[in-house]
């Protein structure tokens, strides 16, 4: 047995449509399903892709007032997301656009496009003729120029050598490449068979806003169950089974510290929504449906929608977030007649009324919850990934419960302890 490269890769978000604003708006990738997350009925978790949703996945848990995180051993340190060659100065030339600063970096002989996403994620472009092409296209972003998916990732790990022997002798990964820093390594020629694993050991990452949580990589749908055996035999602490509805996983921790999950091929994204119609339905599991619409009341409504800049995120709640559009929708008519060259009397006093009725309208936003944790497990403040707490096996969520930002690193059992995640 082998893994088949990334299935996706998920990261913590902060606010949902600066995520959804970002992934879809800038990046055009597409939104291929919005689903809550499993383990806390109150936030979402967003799966984008390209446009049949089948060459590797960016997931995301989004959380208001998540810290931020902080890079390290036990992470991915940048995810890697395929573009047809010749590309780079189209997206130099967008990212730059919506402020979004770029470098140009080099590793093993490839030329890489490197930044960072609103909350700090680490995202590298990297040219490839690998995968299938793009068709989707949005706000700008044509087809030609489009991410094909994900092409990779780099890791950090507090124990280098224990993870390399792990990706090596059991996940079926081969050495390509490797130099005094780093090794590269392939464990299939398709879109999303390539890692680079730093050789230094790093300090303990925090997981939190802007922060990868876990990579998932694929397997074969008539193996999960072999390799959950052949995991337990090899000394780590893999999870049940998990039914995630669009694929069945396990997830362990490995000794280096970072949170592996392995993910089947199917069923896929489309078993209950058609490709022409990915991504446009709230899914609710099943364990959550009886709450109605008490949920959905409670969720910050978001969309896909063109941008051209980014929005004001400042709003945290549904109530929050009408006061926000309030705002404006006067500030709209504030400045039309503002423009007006010759105003009447009646004008001048609408326009004194509204310049009134803006300041009066407040948005008091929240503040009690802003140094929510992700990466504790309720007790500790900001755990990283991979700590070597004497926990059992359970505590290491990326699904994770209400008011805790994904619990990872606490609960690890010896250096491979079982975790839970999406």
């Amino acid at each position: 047995m082998k893994t088949l490269g990334i299935h996706h890769i998920t990261s913590i978000a902060g606010h949902p449509q600066e995520n959804i604003d970002f992934n879809a708006g800038v990046l055009g990738l597409r939104l291929v399903k919005k689903t809550l997350n499993f383990d806390d009925k109150d936030t979402y978790h967003f799966y984008y892709g390209n446009d049949q949703a089948n060459s590797g996945l960016v997931t995301s848990f989004p959380f208001l007032n998540a810290d931020d995180g902080e890079i390290g051993g036990g992470q991915v340190e940048y995810s890697q997301y395929g573009v047809r060659p010749g590309t780079f100065p189209y997206w130099e030339d967008r990212l730059s656009k919506f402020g979004i600063r770029t470098e140009t970096v080099g590793r093993f002989g490839q030329k890489i496009l490197r930044f960072r996403d609103p909350v700090g994620l680490g995202i590298e472009l990297v040219e490839t003729d690998q995968g299938p092409q793009n068709q989707w296209h949005f706000n700008g972003v044509p087809s030609e120029d489009a991410i094909v998916g994900v092409a990779g990732a780099t890791l950090l790990s507090r124990k280098p050598d224990s993870t390399f022997q792990l990706l090596t002798e059991i996940m079926g990964y081969e050495v390509t490449s490797e130099n005094e820093e780093a090794w590269q390594l392939r464990s299939t020629e398709d879109l999303g068979g390539m890692l680079v694993l730093a050789k230094a050991a790093h300090p303990l990452a925090k997981i939190a806003a802007g922060s990868v949580h876990h990579i998932a990589f694929k397997v074969q749908d008539n193996e999960l169950e072999q390799w959950s055996a052949h995991l337990t035999e090899k000394g780590f602490y893999p999870t049940e089974v998990k039914d995630r509805k669009y694929f069945r996983s396990v997830y362990f921790r490995e000794k280096g510290g970072i949170l592996f999950e392995l993910a089947t091929l199917g069923p896929g994204m489309t078993l209950d929504e058609p490709v022409e119609h990915l991504g446009e339905t709230l899914f609710i599991p099943p364990h959550f449906e009886s709450y109605g619409e008490e949920l959905t009341a409670k969720l910050l409504p978001v969309e896909v929608r063109p941008i051209e800049k980014f929005a004001n995120y400042g709003y945290r709640t549904v109530e929050e977030r009408a006061i926000v559009e309030k705002k404006q929708a006067i500030l709209e008519e504030i400045n039309q007649l503002r423009a007006l060259p010759n105003k009447t009397p009646a004008e001048e006093a609408k326009l004194t009324d509204l310049r009134r009725q803006f300041m009066n309208t407040k948005l008091e936003t929240a503040t009690a919850s802003s140094g929510a944790s992700v990466g504790g497990d309720g007790a500790s403040s900001a755990a990283g990934a991979g700590g070597d707490g004497a926990g059992s096996a359970a505590g290491v969520g990326a699904e994770v419960g209400a008011g805790v930002v994904a619990g990872v690193g606490t609960g690890n059992r010896s250096e491979g302890g079982a975790v839970d995640g999406n």
